[in-house]
C-alpha cells in the first residue's frame, strides 16, 4: 500500500490540551495552542511541511521525519488462503433473531441506522449441521475447536443448541471443544444450567433493567462485590456511529469511567486483573 504523504502525524484535542501524534517516532507530543493549529494547516494542505516553523523545530528532536514507507504488508498476509482454509479459529451461530426483551438501547432494537432488527428468523439443524462441518473442515490445524452461539436469545433455540453440541461431540476426536454462549440469562433454568455447565460452557450474561436501578445495581454489584470489588472495570459506552438519536449520559457516568480508568492504568502497572463491563 503506497503512502504518499511526506510527513505522516495526527493532531487530536482533548479537554486536557493539544497534542500531537508522531508516526516516525510512533509518540505523542504536547503542543501549544499556536503550535497545535500550524500542525493542522499543514494537516489540511493549506500549509506546506517545508516552510513549517513547527516541523522544523521538532525536526531537530528527530521528529517529522517524511516519510520512507513504500507498502505496509502484514506478515501473515501470505499465509491467509492456508490459514482460511486449515486455521480457521471459531464458528459463531446465529440461532435466532427472535428475543423474548425488547430492550431499547439493544443493537437490534431499529435505533441504528442499517443495521437488522428483531424478527422470527431462526436457525435450522440442517443449516446448522452444515456450519459445523465446514468450520470442522476447515479447522483441522487449529489446536482447539471453538463454538459459540448467539441470537436474539440463543436460549429460545435451546433444543437447537443441544443437538449442535452432541453433533460436535459426536464428530470431532482428539481435539478440545470450547462452547461459548451469549444471553440475557431470563431462561436459564435447571434443564439449561445442567447441560451448559456439563459440556463447560463459557457464558456471557447482560445485566438490564431500567435505567435508574441498573445503573444503580451495577455500580454497587461491582463495588461490594468481595470476588471482583477490588478489580477495576473497563466501560464500553454505545457505538454513536449510525446511531439515530443522541445518548444522554451523566455526569456521574464520566466521572465513575475516569476513576475506574486511574485504577486500571495502575493495576496494569503491577500486573493485576481488570473486568470487563460492556
Amino acid at each position: 500500500m503506497a503512502d504518499t504523504k511526506p510527513v505522516i502525524f495526527k493532531t487530536y484535542q482533548t479537554y486536557g490540551g493539544y497534542y500531537v501524534y508522531d508516526r516516525h517516532t510512533n509518540s505523542v507530543l504536547t503542543l501549544s495552542r499556536e503550535e497545535f493549529e500550524e500542525l493542522q494547516a499543514v494537516e489540511r494542505g493549506v500549509l506546506s511541511p517545508d516552510v513549517s516553523s513547527v516541523i522544523a523545530r521538532y525536526r531537530q528532536e528527530g521528529m517529522f521525519v517524511p516519510n520512507v514507507v513504500k507498502e505496509i504488508r502484514h506478515p501473515q498476509t501470505d499465509l491467509l488462503d492456508h490459514n482460511a482454509k486449515k486455521r480457521l479459529q471459531q464458528l459463531v451461530l446465529q440461532v435466532t433473531q427472535q428475543c423474548n426483551l425488547r430492550c431499547k438501547y439493544c443493537a437490534y432494537s431499529g435505533i441504528y441506522e442499517g443495521n437488522r432488527m428483531h424478527s422470527g428468523n431462526r436457525m435450522s439443524f440442517e443449516t446448522a449441521k452444515l456450519a459445523i462441518d465446514f468450520y470442522l473442515e476447515h479447522s483441522i490445524e487449529s489446536p482447539l475447536a471453538v463454538i459459540g452461539f448467539y441470537g436474539g436469545e440463543p436460549l429460545l433455540e435451546f433444543d437447537l443448541i443441544e443437538m449442535c453440541v452432541t453433533y460436535v461431540s459426536e464428530k470431532l476426536e482428539g481435539k478440545s471443544i470450547l462452547f461459548n454462549l451469549t444471553t440475557n440469562g431470563t431462561l436459564l433454568e435447571s434443564r439449561q444450567v445442567e447441560f451448559l455447565v456439563k459440556h463447560n460452557f463459557s457464558i456471557g450474561i447482560s445485566l438490564d433493567g431500567s435505567q435508574k436501578e441498573h445503573d444503580a445495581c451495577v455500580l454497587e454489584y461491582f463495588s461490594a462485590s468481595e470476588m471482583i470489588h477490588n478489580k477495576s472495570i473497563l466501560f464500553n459506552t454505545m457505538v454513536v456511529k449510525d446511531l439515530k438519536k443522541e445518548v444522554a449520559y451523566q455526569e456521574s457516568f464520566f466521572q465513575i469511567q475516569k476513576y475506574e480508568y486511574l485504577k486500571r492504568s495502575e493495576e496494569r502497572r503491577v500486573g493485576k486483573e481488570c473486568i470487563h463491563w460492556c
